[in-house]
């Protein structure tokens, strides 16, 4: 609820933030309440979908940030979930085929760079677990360490300022 209010003094920023807040809640209850199974596969099904599961309702969520009124969020919630009846008598889904134009009009070196970025979200250590090992070696290359920091964060700062080519509006510009 604070952090919708941090955002903005809209009521859609209210809805997101509230949402998140019981989306967390939710998430802490189930962690402690509902262990995850002891099978190999189970356990890789239930991660997976777990995963599957909170992309889909924090993508939701999202619209509410992302609405300007109630109405707005309202109509956006209502084109995702709407079927229609095709001319030819079958159940369809409306779909704007305009609206996708932008994305695979893209330069491909940004999905190069949202492939390489979901693999190494997806396959390698999370932070926590890279400071497990960090602080289990007690120095040992706390410089080298230090060094990829720097060069990621060089990088990263030159393929954000000097690579992006398209004119966006500042999200908080109407704040």
């Amino acid at each position: 609820f604070i952090g919708g209010l941090w955002h903005g003094a809209s009521w859609t920023f209210v809805a997101w933030g509230a949402a998140h807040g019981f989306l967390l809640m939710a998430n802490h209850s189930i962690r402690k309440y509902i262990p995850a199974p002891k099978g190999k596969f189970a356990h890789h099904l239930f991660t997976l979908s777990s995963w599957a599961i909170t992309f889909v309702i924090v993508a939701l969520v999202w619209v509410a940030f992302r609405a300007t009124t109630w109405s707005g969020m309202v109509e956006i919630y209502s084109s995702i979930c709407t079927a229609t009846i095709s001319p030819s008598g079958t159940n369809v889904f409306e779909f704007d085929h305009d609206a996708l134009r932008y994305p695979f009009a893209m330069n491909y070196m940004y999905w190069w760079a949202i492939g390489i970025s979901a693999l190494i979200a997806f396959f390698l250590p999370n932070t926590w677990r890279l400071m497990e090992r960090f602080d289990e070696m007690r120095g040992i290359h706390r410089l080298g360490a230090n060094l990829l920091t720097l060069v990621t964060f060089v990088a990263s700062t030159y393929f954000l300022v000097y690579l992006s080519n398209r004119v966006t509006e500042f999200i908080y510009f109407n704040f």
